[in-house]
């Protein structure tokens, strides 16, 4: 069972990157520009203000992993991986926050169908526990 901290976090990394993502300043989320980013809107029927609002949608019950350390060098800090289902698709989406706050932007390392299964440690357990009243 995910702990209760790990949740917490989850949910203040999707806090905070929905902040920055939709700051004055930045407006929507930075995507890097590889191939695979730039044609999984196409190849998932998206156009790139869906692409955005799948972002901006996802929840702690999405969480697949982290954080991870971003294997990038220039980058450095943590990346955290996010999986969507779109139009019947799985979709794996690894994210991270880049700069210092106030000055911190969304950043979107991948976006794309994923390529093998996607495990989900929160799916139906993020509401055990939770008061039904």
């Amino acid at each position: 069972m995910p702990s209760s901290t790990r949740l917490a976090d989850v949910r203040r990394f999707l806090l905070d990157f929905k902040r920055a993502a939709t700051s004055a300043t930045s407006k929507k989320a930075q995507v890097w520009s590889r191939a695979k980013n730039r044609d999984a809107p196409l190849d998932l029927g998206l156009s790139e203000r869906q692409r955005d609002d799948v972002l901006l949608a996802l929840q702690p019950e999405d969480y697949v992993a982290g954080p991870l350390p971003d294997d990038d060098p220039a980058w450095g800090g943590d990346v955290w991986v996010f999986g969507a289902c779109v139009h019947g698709e799985d979709v794996y989406i690894k994210l991270k926050l880049a700069g210092v706050e106030p000055l911190q932007h969304a950043v979107c390392i991948s976006f794309h169908k994923a390529e093998r299964e996607l495990s989900f440690p929160f799916r139906n357990a993020t509401h055990q526990g939770d008061d039904p009243s």
